[in-house]
């Protein structure tokens, strides 16, 4: 704001100054603005490029190892696993699938492709590898018996 001597405002200084700065400085602005949204751009493109190429390579290798475990081809497997399905919970399913010895083929008896495509059921843990071998038996002497029922404590 320009103030002429007697400290009075000069409305046709300030008008003209609003008419010639205030543009070049919004043209400013703009450009610094329009050259942010351009290299946020750039960035979202390289991630999404990395990040894309890294579940096509996760997907490409569950793909490999259901074949393997399932004594089938690749193609077989691709036909009947749908990648929607799995693609947001991709790693949990891979540790999932590591988790089982069934899926991963080396039990007694090999998974069938269907095993796969239950893919609740193997995120649950449903085919879990467990350890059911319990080292401590139970004795008659480990036994209680109560008089009554209300001296029993869980």
């Amino acid at each position: 704001m320009i103030i002429n001597s007697n400290f009075q405002m000069n409305h046709r200084s300030i008008e003209e100054f609003a008419r010639v700065m205030v543009p070049e400085a919004l043209d400013k602005n703009l450009d610094i603005e329009i050259e942010r949204e351009k290299e946020i751009r750039e960035k979202e493109k390289e991630n999404s490029l990395t990040h894309s190429q890294s579940i096509k390579e996760k997907f490409s290798n569950l793909l490999l190892m259901i074949a393997q475990a399932t004594k089938t081809t690749v193609h077989q497997v691709s036909l009947q696993i749908n990648p929607m399905e799995i693609i947001d919970r991709l790693d949990d399913y891979i540790e999932a699938i590591n988790q089982s010895e069934y899926l991963q083929g080396k039990s007694s008896t090999l998974p069938v492709i269907r095993n796969y495509t239950q893919v609740d059921k193997v995120l649950s843990g449903f085919y879990k590898t467990y350890d059911n071998k319990s080292n401590s038996k139970l004795d008659v002497n480990d036994v209680e018996f109560a008089e009554r029922d209300d001296h029993i404590e869980f």
